[in-house]
């Protein structure tokens, strides 16, 4: 058979270490009351579970506690705290005043998954985001997606980018398939050797039959014996990247 027990208004606990005084809040077993009565470690006591209207002073002295605040149960000092803990404790009705606070009990006060905990902890604070959100982690990283997109488009998003491997003896023109050219890089996509050492480039006037091209040229040294460098005279492979405005 089964049947009702009592009316869940108030549950009874093993008293903790120090034991209970009437009137004080613990938390016991999972379950944060108020004591019924005052009794030694290890003895029987209820605590007051109910949802209701509390008034306590077993508060952090250094805390607000707003009226609307959520408060929860800092078990390490016996205490209500505005700090989050894996305990929530309910929410304050009536500021604090001379040291004491009115708040409502939850109905439920669950202890915390130690992973969600963890996770919290390695996360850390949003607010100290260098982002302009800092409410919420998503629409932080949404931020910075939005930037890096920008970023990658080539600084700003009017901006695309252009790329491609030449073959390039000495000096070549290349047409990126940009309608004009504001930057670009540019290196040797094989091993540099005697007959290529280095390569440079210039960005030409951006008008008429040279819009979006770009000159490259590879070098190497004049001798074994030489270092300055001169124009190559052997084909080599040249991996490029053009920023610049997109074509029509």
């Amino acid at each position: 058979m089964a049947g009702k027990y009592s009316d869940g208004r108030s549950v009874v606990v093993a008293a903790p270490s120090g034991g209970t005084t009437v009137g004080r809040f613990y938390y016991v077993g999972g379950f944060l009351g108020c004591a019924f009565r005052t009794v030694l470690i290890g003895e029987s006591v209820a605590l007051n579970i109910a949802q209701e209207e509390f008034e306590t002073t077993q508060i952090k002295s250094g805390d607000t506690f707003a009226a609307g605040t959520d408060i929860f149960w800092d078990q390490d000092n016996v205490r209500f705290t505005e700090t989050p803990t894996a305990v929530y404790a309910g929410r304050v009705t009536e500021a604090k005043a001379s040291g004491r606070i009115a708040f409502v009990l939850a109905a439920i006060q669950p202890a915390g998954d130690a992973d969600e905990l963890a996770l919290a902890a390695v996360i850390g604070d949003p607010a100290d985001l260098d982002t302009t959100e800092k409410a919420e982690v998503v629409g932080a990283i949404n931020e910075l997606h939005t930037e890096l997109s920008a970023l990658l488009l080539g600084v700003a998003g009017g901006y695309a980018l252009a790329r491609g491997v030449a073959n390039v003896t000495g000096t070549a023109d290349i047409t990126t398939g940009l309608a004009t050219v504001v930057a670009f890089s540019a290196t040797l996509a094989v091993d540099p050797s005697a007959d290529a050492t280095v390569v440079s480039g210039v960005i030409p006037a951006q008008s008429g039959g040279t819009a979006g091209h770009l000159t490259l040229k590879v070098w190497k040294p004049t001798a074994a014996d030489n270092s300055v460098p001169t124009a190559g005279l052997v084909a080599k492979a040249v991996s490029w990247i053009a920023i610049g405005t997109p074509a029509a």
